[in-house]
């Protein structure tokens, strides 16, 4: 509805009829007034280079998914060039809704008139949603293809690795919270797989003893007994509460958070139970057989500890990037526990999958330096990249020889010493992958290395 003033009233006709394709043609002279003297702006310089044809015809669906016979409000190369802002700028999507109505350059980059809203930020939220569930590589590859297009050079550079952390969107939980969020998200699941089930099971619950009572303290006020208390009755329901869940017909969903309850209990506490499955008495695990990829929050189950070092712990994921001096060739986002060096092989057959790229060099720090991880990237990639890391230093101990002592030979089937003699004995390892090699009595008798052998 447009509302005119009242001393309009005499051309209010006029307006009525024309004033749309009047604002169309002023927002028209506005952006030839400012965009074009502007040129040196990098909005302006990708509106030039980049070609969103093939995004556009990959998410052509999307309204057709989203419901029949709606008006289409904000079309999809307008979503689409939004979201390129999006990742460009490192916004939200409420600092997007925010730049797209105030930002002339980049309204007029996403493709709307000077005087219209844009989106808000729920339907950029859903459309982004669509995109990383329907085509969750698309965005990447196909800016990237054309980056190679402009810079055909840039595919056969060195590449360099390294990796941070990215904080997860949620807090850590005390191990009592834990048990009780997952718990709590496990029947939510048992909920909406079969209601008539889960009435069933919920009536034979302790509900105290799992979420507890209404009046309860706050866990930071209680002693360490009656924490310990608290933890026993809380671990005993949430065992009860899994053996009910396994009576009733487990569909995916369950089974996902019967699971993470499990992996909880398995990797911080030892249990000991009666033949009825009763608790009888529980203990924390010691740091060294503690799980690994331990869950810190039924918020974000997949998001672990990342430890740096002294102070340097952070709750989330650990983020592996490929690139050359100038592009991200490729991005990976694991759990926080996931040591830095691992994903690298995957980050070249990701390259390779997608792009058919193949450098040959990757440099990364010393904790690549690991000859397993040398030989994970040479098989990888076939033996065309080569790792190019400070070799990590053996554990060596005061006057004795250590493995960089010894040299394999290329086909690795024999050993030398550092006296000179060679053993051809050679075992699989037990305790990791490669070989044991032995040498003999008789190789050894009168060795002058023998002692620090």
């Amino acid at each position: 509805m447009i509302i005119i003033p009242e001393n309009l009233a005499p051309i209010a006709s006029v307006l009525t009829h024309y004033l749309a394709p009047l604002l169309q043609w002023l927002s028209a002279l506005v952006y030839d007034r400012l965009i074009p003297p502007n040129s040196s702006h990098l909005l302006f310089a990708l509106n030039e280079a980049l070609d969103f044809s093939s995004l556009e015809a990959a998410c052509a669906d999307y309204h057709k998914s989203n419901g029949k016979g709606r008006s289409v409000c904000h079309a999809v190369p307008r979503m689409l060039r939004a979201l390129l802002v999006k990742y460009l700028y490192d916004c939200s999507l409420r600092q997007l809704e925010e730049k797209i109505r105030y930002d002339i350059f980049v309204k007029w980059f996403v493709g709307y008139p000077v005087f219209a809203a844009g989106p808000d930020h729920t339907t950029l939220e859903r459309f982004e949603a669509y995109l990383f569930l329907n085509h969750p590589r698309l965005f990447f590859d196909t800016i990237l293809n054309q980056i190679d297009a402009a810079f055909p050079n840039d595919r056969t550079r060195p590449q360099l690795g390294d990796t941070f952390a990215m904080h997860a969107n949620a807090a850590l939980e005390s191990l009592i919270k834990r048990l009780r969020h997952t718990t709590q998200e496990l029947l939510f699941a048992c909920q909406s797989a079969d209601p008539d089930v889960y009435k069933k099971l919920w009536s034979h619950l302790n509900e105290t003893a799992l979420f507890g009572a209404a009046d309860e303290r706050t866990e930071c006020y209680l002693s360490s007994d009656q924490r310990r208390q608290r933890l026993m009755a809380t671990v005993d329901a949430t065992l009860d509460c899994l053996r009910l869940v396994r009576q009733t017909t487990i569909v995916p969903s369950v089974q996902i958070w019967m699971a993470r309850l499990e992996k909880i209990l398995g990797d911080e506490l030892h249990l000991e139970q009666d033949e009825n499955g009763r608790l009888i008495t529980l203990s924390f695990l010691s740091e060294k057989k503690r799980g690994q990829y331990r869950i810190c929050s039924a918020t974000d189950p997949d998001a672990t500890i990342r430890n740096h070092g002294p102070g340097k712990k952070d709750f989330g994921y650990n983020i592996s990037v490929a690139a050359t001096t100038d592009f991200i060739r490729e991005i990976q986002a694991d759990t926080g526990s996931r040591p830095d060096a691992s994903p690298i092989p995957e980050l070249l057959q990701s390259q390779i999958d997608h792009h058919h790229v193949c450098p040959d060099k990757f440099i990364y720090d010393q904790a690549a330096g690991w000859g397993k991880t040398v030989h994970l990237v040479d098989r990888t990639t076939d033996g065309r990249t080569q790792l190019v890391a400070k070799p990590m230093p053996g554990i060596r101990k005061k006057g004795r020889f250590a493995p960089e002592d010894f040299t394999l030979s290329e086909d690795t089937f024999s050993l030398t010493c550092p006296n000179g003699r060679i053993s051809c004995r050679r075992y699989r390892s037990g305790s990791g992958d490669g070989y044991s090699f032995r040498f003999i009595a008789a190789q050894c008798q009168r060795c002058p290395f023998l002692q620090p052998c």
